[in-house]
């Protein structure tokens, strides 16, 4: 709360990400002060709020201690902590300004993002304008399916994260293979991808990529660095992670650059996955199982500190974990599923993709969002297909660009200070 000579007649509230919890990596302090100093030095009054649980990045509160879904935990997470934060921060400003502000907004990157597009969705009276960064819209998707990697690498190289020493190789191997990318598509020679929807590199038809005597697309490799170059099995593997996660591990050769953007999947796909040009180390590394295993409603299906370098869910119902190992492509795209269906019961749509934002634009609200195009957290895809729904549901880009618009930012990665990543550093 600025002083009452500083205030600016505003209030601009802050979103979490991740899970969320204290900013301040304490379970005794809630929220995050960063943006709340930021706010005020500029005049606003801000709030922030756990969303319902303190522990910082730390999912290990979405089970019970009888190994059940916390159904209220994620009531609170998905919508109810936001929907206070609101008005609790609206009514302490009044009390301590002695009047109302002139205008009330929303700011919130990731899951502060998903945050904000839930309030936008189903409470849009509560804030003026909203600015809505890198959201975590249909996370049960695409949170679910950034354990396809490891699914890759298990059936197809024989190896996952838990085996260090093969997964960093590979890691490697994909970075030297995204920088192939990116010498590949990148026409304006500004060392990131302006449109990397439009990239098809192919890294097995890549004769300087494929090791040396390595028989790819038409070609044959020549590359003798063991480090760098790929094997064919690996570039198949590379290829099937760049398509997204399928049904049966299949890949549609014949994507298109505006299937790959957002508008269309493919007849067995899952959801859209990272750019080419885009880093995706930390999905070959470590495995992402936390949204796989509420899914299953089952906790042994997360991932130990031997596959995560994420906090491991903490959960005494069994000690049993990493389950996921035994999964293939059928068993992971059941678990999709499940995690989908089971949105409205279990997870008070902590989806967040209602597509009619009528009451938004009647009461003369308004959103900026933006995606970056190299996120390598959320596939910037996802984003653009929520946006093509909302415009097939509110009449189209004229009329929703009067209440909502959508920018894409060309090698921009996954973080609300913008930090962007580009392959050549």
């Amino acid at each position: 709360l600025p002083t009452q000579a500083n205030w600016n007649e505003r209030i601009r509230n802050y979103g979490g990400g991740g899970w969320v919890g204290g900013g301040h990596r304490y379970p005794d302090k809630i929220g995050s002060k960063v943006p709340a100093i930021v706010n005020a030095n500029i005049g606003y009054a801000s709030g922030t709020t756990d969303a319902g649980q303190p522990w910082y990045q730390d999912g290990s509160f979405a089970f019970l201690s009888d190994g059940k879904l916390n159904v209220e935990g994620f009531r609170d997470f998905s919508v109810r902590a936001m929907v206070e934060q609101a008005v609790k921060t609206k009514a302490l400003v009044n009390l301590y300004y002695g009047k109302a502000p002139k205008f009330v907004y929303y700011d919130g990157h990731s899951q502060g993002g998903r945050q904000g597009l839930k309030i936008v969705q189903e409470y849009p009276e509560l804030y003026d304008g909203y600015m809505i960064a890198q959201p975590a819209l249909n996370i049960p998707k695409f949170g679910t399916t950034s354990l396809y990697p490891q699914i890759v690498m298990k059936t197809e190289l024989g190896f996952t994260a838990i085996n260090k020493p093969e997964a960093a190789a590979f890691a490697a191997k994909v970075e030297a293979a995204n920088k192939r990318a990116v010498a590949a598509c990148d026409k304006a020679g500004l060392g990131f991808l302006l449109d990397p929807f439009a990239c098809d590199y192919n890294p097995a038809g890549d004769a300087m990529l494929l090791c040396a005597g390595e028989a790819g697309d038409g070609v044959t490799g020549s590359n003798a660095d063991k480090a760098a170059c790929m094997s064919a099995k690996e570039a198949g593997a590379l290829n099937k992670i760049w398509y997204g996660a399928t049904r049966d591990g299949s890949v549609e050769s014949a994507q298109t650059a505006e299937a790959r953007s957002g508008k269309a999947l493919g007849v067995k796909q899952l959801w859209w996955t990272f750019t080419r040009g885009t880093s995706i180390s930390m999905q070959i590394t470590s495995a992402s199982t936390d949204n796989f295993a509420l899914g299953m409603q089952d906790v042994s299906y997360a991932a130990d500190a031997s596959a995560t370098s994420g906090i491991p869910i903490a959960n005494t119902s069994t000690a049993k974990r990493n389950r996921w190992v035994e999964l293939d492509y059928v068993g992971f795209a059941d678990g999709v599923d499940k995690n989908v269906a089971l949105q409205p019961a279990l997870f008070s749509n902590l989806i967040t993709d209602k597509a009619d934002l009528s009451k938004l634009r009647d009461l003369g609200g308004k959103v900026i969002v933006w995606s970056g195009l190299a996120d390598d957290a959320i596939p910037p895809a996802g984003n653009v297909n929520y946006h093509e729904r909302v415009f097939a549901a509110m009449g189209g880009d004229a009329e929703v660009s009067k209440f909502m618009r959508m920018y894409l930012v060309p090698g921009v990665a996954h973080s609300s200070q913008g930090r962007s990543y580009t392959v050549t550093g």
